[in-house]
């Protein structure tokens, strides 16, 4: 077969089929026989981005883009691949194009959308949504977005507003009953909050998060452990403002008070310890401590507070896990220091994470960590769902795991609503 036209065809029944290779090596002759095919190259690319080929489908749609630079295929799926490649700059730049011509073309306004929102331009993202409205109407995906925007930008009447339109048209939209939950609770209204999480529980009864949100609702009283979907879920929504929040919003002085507590207890070396920070977070415990540090182990339930973590260089390694997990599969006797800044709030029982201390800790080595305070017998839930512990109940753990207590105060963790939070910390030292 020698005519392009046909090679083309030939290709796209290929194509039709799911013989992704017979049709790229189709539309290949096609263009080979004929320079300047536009739909051959377009075809071609997506054949290779089928047999998962990105990197040659987006050379031959800038090859396409070379004959025909305001070409609405190819600047649209060059977008897309470059959003999932998270260069979000780049595929503004296409679909901008696109919109030169094509002004409604909805689904490249929703693309836009979405590069904004995640390049952090709320304004800009929602323009784009609302042109999206204009275009199509009402539509559960877009309004759930624009509920998004306004929850980022603070604005929870709106973002209401925008979650209850969206489960109007589809009742069964788990993202937006979990997001309306979320924003009442923000506003203090527990029990429209409790409603719409009981709906997202109804939609996915095997959420543990969205459980775990209801028991803080209900307060139950036999909770013992916070489930690690719903720490990561939490943190990850936390991490872009959370430094800023906790100090001043929030006026936390955990790591400036265990570091002082640490340097007035103990003779601190320069560079010399293997430091483990549990639960780690964006690295406010972790940069106190840096310094006495030679090796330095970040350890966090959140890729967010990772990924700010990260920026900063303080760890020399982090790792994405839970707490108990991670130190249970480390070498016995492998740090000389474990720090626990607002960790162990999110554990009831205490037994199992004292016991993996200890076992990571070399003889002689350092365990610093806070709770909040509990004055009911050994721990209960808190309407924030944290957790409260005893004095009693922790220091008798203490002793069962042959820590020894080198320092102790009771000190105020933060303010929750205007109101200061008690807790106790802890500096010990594994004896034997």
């Amino acid at each position: 077969m020698t005519h392009p036209a046909a090679l083309n065809k030939l290709g796209c029944e290929y194509f039709a089929k799911q013989q992704w290779q017979e049709a790229a090596e189709a539309f290949q002759q096609a263009i080979v026989l004929r320079a300047d095919f536009l739909d051959a190259y377009y075809n071609l690319g997506l054949a290779l981005n089928k047999l998962n080929r990105v990197d040659q489908a987006l050379v031959t749609w800038g090859a396409l883009l070379e004959l025909s630079p305001e070409h609405l295929g190819a600047n649209f799926q060059v977008g897309c691949l470059l959003m999932r490649q998270g260069k979000f700059n780049e595929a503004l730049e296409h679909f901008a194009t696109i919109l030169k011509n094509h002004p409604t073309h909805v689904e490249t306004l929703a693309n836009m959308a979405t590069c904004c929102l995640q390049l952090g331009w709320l304004n800009e993202a929602k323009k784009y949504y609302l042109q999206v409205i204009e275009c199509v109407g009402d539509e559960a995906q877009t309004l759930y977005n624009l509920g998004v925007v306004h929850a980022q930008q603070g604005a929870l009447d709106e973002a209401i507003n925008y979650y209850l339109r969206a489960v109007v048209i589809e009742s069964d939209f788990f993202a937006a009953h979990n997001n309306l939950g979320a924003a009442y609770l923000a506003m203090k209204n527990r029990e429209a909050a409790a409603k719409h999480f009981q709906e997202a529980s109804r939609i996915q009864p095997g959420n543990e998060a969205v459980r775990h949100t209801l028991a803080i609702l209900s307060q139950k009283k036999d909770v013992a452990v916070t489930p690690q979907s719903y720490i990561s879920a939490l943190f990850d929504s936390y991490a872009d403002h959370y430094d800023a929040h906790l100090s001043q919003s929030l006026q936390y002085q955990v790591p400036a008070q265990m570091f002082d507590m640490l340097h007035h207890t103990v003779h601190l070396p320069t560079h010399q310890w293997q430091v483990l920070d549990l639960g780690c977070g964006t690295g406010l415990c972790g940069q106190y401590f840096r310094d006495v540090a030679s090796a330095m182990t970040g350890v966090d339930l959140s890729e967010r507070m990772l990924d700010v973590a990260l920026k900063k260089k303080i760890y020399d390694t982090l790792h994405q896990a839970e707490a108990q997990e991670f130190l249970q599969q480390q070498h016995p006797s492998s740090y000389d220091l474990i720090i626990a800044g607002d960790t162990l709030v999110y554990m009831g029982d205490l037994v199992p994470i004292f016991a993996a201390a200890h076992q990571a800790l070399k003889t002689d080595g350092y365990f610093i960590f806070n709770v909040e305070t509990s004055e009911a017998g050994t721990f209960h839930m808190t309407p924030t769902g944290r957790f409260a512990h005893g004095k009693a109940y922790v220091e008798q753990l203490i002793a069962e795991q042959t820590f020894h207590i080198l320092g102790f105060r009771a000190i105020t963790l933060r303010m929750q609503d205007d109101r200061p939070v008690q807790g106790y910390l802890y500096l010990v030292q594994k004896t034997k």
